[in-house]
């Protein structure tokens, strides 16, 4: 145990190297934390090598940018987990780490793939970002993504910014074991106890690793801030999207149902009568034998199949549209949050750092011997080795999510694990009962098609006992309009049926 501080200078140094040897953890202590770290990085890697796989498999049947673009996070993801699982036994052995049996040389070179990849899965994550911006919020597609050279740029800049920003570090031995997270390689001084400047430390050679970190930290925390910031608008957008779409539907709904109020009237028998054949007069379909005269159409009535053409559309947008908008701003929401949880530990590590500040006359040792005694930071530590790894796991359920929804929509007795077995293997999607059923409606379909049509001469022939309505506008051709008439009479019936 350490002795008073009311000591003699004999005391005073028996008390630092007691402080410099015991500021490691035990080794007892140290193998939960290299167990954690392992169980992790290899559910990390097992999630970014099968979203490399699948992306590639998705690429080669349907090219897409975002799968490409996905294959490039997840490789990032895969190099960091890889470096920060071999990262404990990579540290140093003469620093006195448990399980450390590497050197300075084996230190540089994880310290550097891992800072190099982490920053490239960074960027990756921002530009990925931005290309659901640009879907969402453009409206973009491939042919945009491909004529701008959105693609060249992201992987460029992906592989040069981090190589400009840490082989400086690597050169100068800027990547060092932390004296917060033990066996984590950072950029950091060495020895910890050193003071953080030339004079003090062994390492790094040359400058301050303190103002080194702040250099490789600013575009970490530049592009992350963009990427979080696409994310926050893409998420509005789609927001707003749906917002607007849900007003329009109340408002037509309110519309149609007092015009429908108004139709029950009974002076509304001939228009009703007449509504069929309303359609084909907006059309301009049905002209007098000579081509020349048209017949006016009931107010009410024209606004019944107005409406209900609109609430057809209005349906149509919101399952393309509305519905593409909301998966994509889904996706880019889940995949920021999963980058939020790798972005959170360096920082958390980097803000408690145990130097002694100005005035303490402690030792760089005694402090963090002190600090190393406190239950909460081994329990940070356990956290920290469980979570930090964890991107291409966690990135692999995002992946998935869209395809495991598919997956139960169509079988819906199928468990969990066999789905995701499944989806691993490239099994395609079958399509339910219940989809062939929604699609055979809203498909043309040839028998609704003649019975309609004879219900609408049936009802034009009992309308021809009916006064003779005044003329709306002059007649127009109808060339072109017949090609429509298959698609816009299954949808009339549709929209009658749901009124």
């Amino acid at each position: 145990m350490p002795m008073s501080h009311n000591s003699t200078a004999e005391d005073t140094a028996a008390m630092e190297l007691y402080y410099q040897e015991h500021m490691h953890y035990e080794p007892q202590y140290i193998i939960p934390l290299i167990f954690v770290n392992m169980l992790s990085c290899s559910l990390s890697i097992l999630g970014s090598t099968s979203i490399m796989s699948m992306a590639w498999r998705a690429n080669k049947s349907k090219p897409q940018i975002m799968q490409r673009l996905l294959f490039g996070l997840s490789l990032a993801d895969l190099v960091t987990t890889l470096a920060f699982l071999f990262m404990p036994f990579l540290a140093p052995q003469e620093e006195g780490l448990a399980w450390a049996v590497g050197n300075r040389a084996s230190t540089t070179a994880v310290g550097f793939f891992f800072l190099a990849a982490l920053m490239c899965a960074n960027m990756m994550n921002m530009y990925l970002s931005i290309y659901f911006l640009l879907v969402v919020r453009r409206n973009w597609r491939e042919q945009h993504f491909t004529q701008r050279g959105y693609e060249t740029t992201a992987f460029a800049v992906a592989v040069l910014i981090p190589l400009l920003d840490f082989v400086p570090g690597a050169i100068f031995g800027m990547t060092n074991t932390n004296e917060v997270i033990n066996n984590f390689v950072s950029y950091n001084a060495s020895p910890w106890d050193c003071m953080m400047d030339e004079e003090s430390c062994e390492r790094p050679i040359k400058g301050n690793p303190q103002v080194w970190s702040y250099v490789g930290a600013a575009p970490f925390t530049m592009f992350s801030i963009i990427c979080f910031a696409c994310t926050f608008m893409v998420y509005w957008t789609a927001r707003t999207t749906f917002r607007k779409s849900k007003s329009y539907d109340f408002t037509t709904s309110t519309t149609t149902n007092a015009t429908t109020a108004g139709n029950n009237d009974p002076t509304n028998t001939r228009c009703r009568l007449a509504g069929s054949s309303m359609v084909q007069g907006l059309r301009g379909d049905e002209l007098t034998e000579t081509g020349t005269t048209q017949r006016e159409r009931s107010p009410s009535t024209i606004s019944t199949i107005i409406q209900s053409v609109r609430r057809s559309t209005s349906r149509h947008n919101k399952t393309s549209g509305d519905r593409k908008a909301n998966e994509v701003a889904t996706q880019a929401i889940l995949y920021c949050l999963v980058y939020t949880n790798t972005l959170i530990w360096p920082f958390t590590g980097g803000m408690l750092k145990t130097r002694p500040s100005a005035g303490d006359d402690r030792s760089g040792a005694q402090v963090i011997y002190e600090w190393h005694q406190d239950p909460a930071i081994y329990v940070l530590h356990i956290v920290f080795w469980m979570f930090f790894p964890l991107q291409g796991f966690l990135n692999w359920f995002v992946y998935t999510r869209i395809k495991v929804k598919e997956w139960r929509r169509a079988d819906p007795d199928c468990s969990t694990f066999h789905i995701y077995r499944l989806i691993l293997m490239g099994i395609p999607i079958p399509v339910s009962s219940r989809d062939n059923v929604n699609r055979a409606n809203e498909l043309p379909n040839p028998d609704r098609y003649r019975r309609a049509k004879a219900v609408r001469q049936k009802e034009s022939e009992e309308e021809k006992t009916e006064e003779e309505l005044p003329t709306l506008h002059e007649s127009g051709t109808t060339t072109g309009l017949d090609a429509l008439q298959w698609q816009d009479d299954v949808d009339l019936e549709v929209a009658d049926l749901e009124i």
